[in-house]
C-alpha cells in the first residue's frame, strides 16, 4: 500500500455472519448490499482528520476509499459468477487469493460466513452488540425472504458517501427514494423485532435506537470536543470503552474464567462442578455433545489424545449471560505441530457454564491435527 497505509492506521469493525452454503450466502450477500448505506451511517465514529474535524461523520471511511478493490460490489448470479469474478480480479492484481477482495461486503468461504466489512469500530461494547445484531437480523431475513433486485452500486455509493458524510443525520436511498437514514433505522428495527427475538438478540437490537438518540459516535465525540476540546473527546472515548454493566457481567466474566482456568489446569473434577448437568459442547472437529460428563470427556480427550497440548486465555469478554473467549491453542500429535486461534461462545446460568461453541481460525488445520 506504500504511502496510503502511511497517511495513518486504521481499524473497522467487521460482522460475520454464519451460512449454511454457498447458495445461502450468494442470497443473503445480495440482500445486504442495499443495507451497507444505512451500516455505514449508524456506525460513523471518526470525525477527526488529522486533529482537525473532517466535516465527516466518518473520515476513516474516506481514508480507506483510496485502497484498490474497496467499494460496493455488484450483486452475484451464483457460484459460479462468484468464482469467476475471483480469478478476474485476483489475476489483475496479481492477488494471492480472495481475502485481497476488500469490498465493503465479501463472501468468505474459509469461514463459512458472509462478511460486512469497514463499518467504523465502535468505542462502545453494546453499539458493537447492536451492529452485529442488526447484520445477523437483516442477514436472516434475507435468507428466509429472497429480497428484491437491488439497486445498481453507483446508486449505493452515493448513498454510502451521503452516510459517510452524515452519519445518523444522512438521507440515503431506500427502495427507490431518498428517505432520513433515522426513519429507514427505527422502521427496519421494528420489522426484525420478531427475528432479533428468535436469535436472542432483542436486547441487542434495542441498541440501535439508543445509538440513534445519541447521535451517533460522531455526534457523541463533537459534543465532548464543544464541552472540553479534543482531550474531552479522548476522555469520552476511555469511558466508552471502558464502561461495564456491573453486577451480571462480573458474575458471568468470574465464572468463564473459573472454567476456562479448570481447563488450562487439566482440574476435570473442577470443571465437573462447573459444568450444568445438561450442557452442551460444540466444536467443527466433533459436532455436538450433550451432558456435562460427554462435555468433560471433551476437555479430557483434548490432553491425552495429544503429545503435548497447551492453551493459553488471551482475552475474556461477558455481556449478560454470555462470554466470548479467545484462546490461544499449542500443542503436537503425530509428527503435526499445532499453533491456532480458538473462540469459545460461553453461555452461564446461575454458577454453571451451559454450553460452549467453538470456532477456530483455520478448520482445515484444526480438523488434520486432530484426525486419527
Amino acid at each position: 500500500m506504500r504511502g496510503l497505509i502511511r497517511r495513518t492506521p486504521e481499524c473497522a469493525l467487521h460482522v460475520h455472519v454464519g451460512l449454511p452454503d454457498i447458495e445461502t450466502a450468494i442470497t443473503v450477500f445480495n440482500g445486504l448490499r442495499g443495507w451497507l448505506p444505512l451500516l455505514q451511517g449508524l456506525a460513523a465514529n471518526s470525525p477527526w482528520w488529522f486533529g482537525i474535524d473532517s466535516g465527516l461523520a466518518s473520515a476513516r471511511a474516506a481514508l480507506v476509499r483510496a485502497y484498490p478493490g474497496r467499494g460496493i460490489p455488484r450483486a452475484l448470479r451464483d457460484a459460479a459468477d462468484w468464482e469467476e469474478l475471483v480469478d478476474t480480479m485476483t489475476a489483475a492484481g496479481e492477488l494471492p487469493d480472495y481475502t485481497f477482495l476488500w469490498w465493503d461486503l465479501r463472501l468468505h468461504p474459509r469461514h463459512g460466513t458472509v462478511e460486512v466489512r469497514e463499518l467504523d469500530a465502535q468505542s462502545s461494547l453494546d453499539h458493537v452488540a447492536a451492529l452485529a445484531a442488526l447484520v445477523r437480523s437483516l442477514a436472516y431475513e434475507a435468507a428466509q425472504r429472497p429480497p428484491r433486485p437491488g439497486e445498481p452500486s453507483e446508486t449505493l455509493a452515493w448513498s454510502s458517501f451521503r452516510a459517510m458524510r452524515d452519519g445518523v443525520d444522512a438521507s440515503i436511498v431506500d427502495d427507490g427514494a431518498l428517505r432520513p437514514l433515522r426513519e429507514v433505522a427505527s422502521s427496519t428495527v421494528a420489522r426484525l423485532g420478531p427475528i432479533a427475538r428468535e436469535l436472542g438478540d432483542e436486547e441487542a437490537l434495542d441498541g440501535v435506537s439508543e445509538l440513534l438518540a445519541s447521535g451517533g459516535g460522531a455526534g457523541r465525540q463533537r459534543r465532548a470536543f464543544a464541552g472540553g476540546g479534543l482531550r474531552r473527546v479522548l476522555e469520552l472515548l476511555v469511558e466508552e470503552t471502558t464502561r461495564r454493566d456491573g453486577r451480571d457481567r462480573d458474575a458471568t466474566t468470574s465464572i468463564a474464567r473459573l472454567w476456562l482456568d479448570a481447563r488450562s489446569r487439566r482440574d476435570l473434577e473442577r470443571l465437573g462442578t462447573l459444568t450444568a448437568a445438561g450442557a452442551v459442547w460444540t466444536s467443527p472437529v466433533v459436532g455436538e455433545v450433550r451432558g456435562r460428563e460427554a462435555v468433560v470427556e471433551q476437555v479430557r480427550s483434548g490432553f491425552v489424545d495429544a503429545d503435548e497440548f497447551a492453551t493459553e486465555l488471551l482475552s475474556l469478554e461477558a455481556r449478560g449471560e454470555k462470554a466470548v473467549a479467545l484462546i490461544r491453542n499449542t500443542g503436537r500429535r503425530n509428527g503435526q505441530e499445532l499453533d491456532s486461534l480458538q473462540s469459545l461462545f460461553i453461555h452461564t446460568e446461575g454458577e454453571t457454564v451451559t454450553s460452549v461453541r467453538v470456532a477456530v481460525d483455520d478448520p482445515d488445520a484444526i480438523e488434520s491435527f486432530w484426525a486419527d
